[in-house]
């Protein structure tokens, strides 16, 4: 009886430098873990290697989230730094962190908690975790003739004038912008209509604030003045 011959397979090792990892996966068991270099790695009978990666290499306005696959925990790692993932981390990718002007403001919501908040500049915002970020929003700066109306999350509504720097609760919506109040002099007057299709005279000298539901038909108009016999 001759010889049983056994086939051989070569395997070439993974090699990785400084600043890379990858996973591997041990196929008997399903679970993976992150080898990072610099090494030169030698699977076991059961194991895949995943490509090399890159660690993640953060700027100063950059950031990661890591979760721990064990326990769902998860993290916020900010740079400037290269990041060299633990064994059982896994790395989210690199986001920017919210960098606000004096004029900006970002609604931040904990997705843990639903709490909710305004982070207003200036300021870089290093987000949590569990942080959902909005998009980046102009504070309203309202002149002495501006307004805005504002609307709560029940439905009530408020009017705020100028002169004032305001920032809208998290929950708030700004109605139509920002409105310019009508200045009438003492020989001007308009139209102003309601919902109901009512309309009604304002006349001047005054500074004039339509309500939310209300709108001026026609624009400023001028009194005639009349002699005695005319």
């Amino acid at each position: 009886m001759g010889e049983r011959e056994e086939q051989t397979k070569v395997i070439d090792c993974p090699q990785l430098a400084q600043s890379q990892y990858m996973v591997v996966r041990d196929r008997s068991t399903g679970k993976t873990e992150n080898v990072v270099g610099p090494m030169v790695y030698v699977p076991g009978a059961h194991e895949s290697c995943g490509a090399p990666q890159q660690c993640p290499q953060l700027t100063h306005e950059e950031y990661i989230v890591v979760t721990d696959s064990r326990t769902g925990t998860m993290k916020t790692v900010l740079g400037p730094q290269i990041y060299a993932p633990g064994k059982y981390d896994q790395v989210s990718g690199v986001k920017k962190c919210s960098a606000l002007s004096q004029q900006e403001y970002i609604i931040v919501t904990d997705t843990n908690s639903g709490e909710m908040r305004n982070v207003v500049g200036p300021t870089l915002y290093q987000p949590g975790p569990y942080d959902s970020v909005s998009k980046k929003q102009s504070v309203y700066n309202l002149s002495r003739n501006e307004y805005i109306y504002i609307q709560d999350g029940e439905g009530c509504m408020k009017m705020v004038r100028g002169e004032a720097r305001v920032i809208p609760d998290p929950l708030e919506n700004v109605l139509g912008g920002v409105r310019k109040a009508v200045n009438l002099s003492k020989n001007e007057y308009i139209y102003v209509q309601d919902e109901e299709g009512r309309i009604r005279v304002v006349r001047g000298e005054a500074l004039v604030i339509p309500s939310p539901l209300e709108q001026v038909i026609g624009g400023v108009r001028t009194a005639l003045n009349l002699a005695k016999n005319e």
